[in-house]
């Protein structure tokens, strides 16, 4: 039960932190156009290539 928790937990803080970073990126997005756009797109996409082994 207890390593279950201990596993959960990074990936909760994770999914937490990169909402907030989503919004942060749409907002700005929203703003300035499409270069911060094209930024937003290649973070999450190394974001995600990095968090895959987790899944």
């Amino acid at each position: 039960m207890v390593p279950a928790t201990i596993k959960i937990l990074p990936i909760v803080r994770f999914f937490t932190l990169s909402s907030a970073l989503l919004l942060q990126g749409v907002i700005s997005a929203q703003r300035t156009g499409n270069y911060y756009r094209r930024q937003i797109g290649v973070t999450l996409y190394v974001i995600i290539t990095l968090h895959t082994p987790l899944g």
